[in-house]
């Protein structure tokens, strides 16, 4: 009989161990796969981080590569716009002031095909301050050699629409200044 409780108190620690191994393993493979999930995922995340920051540096090498063909295709028309923004800020004759302007409209008519974000942070902003001086020139060209004998050059009013063109211009330049960034919500190119 002693052999029969050892027996059944051996097989009841058998199985007990058994029944504990058995626990063990299972409760170890999930600790494992649990671990495979979240290691799993974790390599996710880092993939599309990954992924974001290459596309990130992509589209920031995309918009400084646009912001340099933008310099390069407007050079000479920013330029001659700025030298008759010299000009008028150091007092000019009519026909010197009628000649820059002329060229200043020649070389928008050399600028060929830039980008929406180029178009609205710089082309038009020069096509505003050429718009402005070309209406001057017009004025004082009408008060010079017009009909109206009456019209005294003196009294013109040139400085206003100076004025305006220089704040144009002051917008180019914050656009080339800041390196391509237009102003958070400007995206209508009568904007600033």
């Amino acid at each position: 009989m002693k052999r029969i409780i050892i027996a059944a108190v051996a097989a009841v620690v058998l199985l007990g161990a058994a029944g504990l191994t058995t626990y063990l393993v299972v409760d170890h493979r999930k600790e494992v796969a649990a671990q495979e999930r979240e290691d799993e995922q974790k390599a996710e995340r880092d993939a599309d981080r990954a992924a974001a920051k290459a596309e990130a540096e992509e589209a920031e090498a995309a918009r400084v590569a646009a912001f340099e063909e933008c310099l390069d295709e407007t050079e000479g028309y920013f330029d001659a716009v700025q030298a008759v923004d010299a000009l008028v800020s150091a007092g000019v004759s009519y026909n010197n002031y009628s000649a820059q302007v002329q060229a200043a409209v020649i070389a928008s008519s050399q600028v060929r095909g830039v980008d929406d974000g180029c178009q609205q942070g710089l082309l038009d902003r020069l096509d505003e301050a050429v718009a402005l001086y070309s209406a001057v020139d017009m004025r004082w060209n009408e008060c010079i050699f017009g009909s109206d004998f009456s019209c005294d050059p003196e009294t013109i009013d040139l400085q206003t629409d100076w004025l305006s063109a220089a704040v144009a211009l002051l917008a180019a330049d914050a656009f080339v200044d800041s390196e391509g960034q237009l102003p958070e919500g400007d995206t209508d190119s009568d904007a600033a």
